[in-house]
Formats: C-alpha cells, structure tokens, sequence
C-alpha cells in the first residue's frame, strides 16, 4: 500500500468514526461512547493531515496545539449546563474562523503575484466573511 493509499484509508476511517459518532450522540444513553468516537476520530484525521507530503511548521502547528487544547478542555469542562449553547456556538465561531484563515492562507500560497491581496484586505474579507 502506497502513503497516499494509507492516507486515504485513514481519512476514510475517519469519516466512518465521525459517522458512528452523531449516531451514538443522538442517543442519551450512548453519548459518552459518541464523544469517544467523535474524539478518536478528530484524532486519526490529525494524525492523517500530518503525515502528508508537503507538510510543514510541524513544530508551531503543535505549539498551537499544545497552547490552547488546555485552555478548550478547561471551558468545556468549567462551563454550566445552561450556558451550554452559547459555549457551543463560541466554539464554532472558533472553528469558521480557523477555516477562514486556512482558506486565505492556501489562497495565498497558489495565487500568482497580481492576484496577491493587500494586508487590510485580507483582514478585512476575513473579519467580513
């Protein structure tokens, strides 16, 4: 099996943890096993994503990581019951502004010279977006 096959296989697997983890989360009586699921496969997809060619800044990527994964665990775990979604919509507020800031740094990175944005620009499509 060739790496970009293993890769594949894993962000396949993936998907499936993903999948059997919204199915045991709707479920009461089986969400904590959804949780794990959930968990171990945000794992394997971040295990995948960092064995790719052309991967790079390993160590700032785990730095992040390393960072604020506490500070995540923490407001989850502090956060009471009744403030549940405003804690969830926070934390996808997070994650489309990570997306945003993944699309313009891939924007930037294949855009040729002239199609290159200006800093407030960017700043202002992102904070717009």
């Amino acid at each position: 099996m060739s790496r970009a096959d293993a890769i594949n296989l894993g962000y396949l697997v993936t998907i499936v943890t993903f999948i059997l983890a919204l199915r045991f989360l709707s479920s009461p009586a089986h969400a904590r096993l959804g949780t794990w699921f959930g968990a171990a496969g945000m794992a394997i997809a971040v295990g995948v994503t960092f064995a790719r060619a052309g991967m790079t800044n390993y160590a700032s990527i785990l730095i992040v990581m390393a960072v604020f994964t506490p500070i995540g665990w923490y407001a989850a775990r502090a956060v009471k019951m009744t403030a549940m979604p405003q804690m969830v919509a926070l934390f996808n507020g997070v994650g489309g502004g990570a997306a945003a800031l993944v699309a313009l740094a891939e924007f930037h990175a294949h855009a040729p010279d002239p199609g290159r944005l200006s800093a407030e620009s960017s700043i202002s499509t992102v904070l717009s977006a």
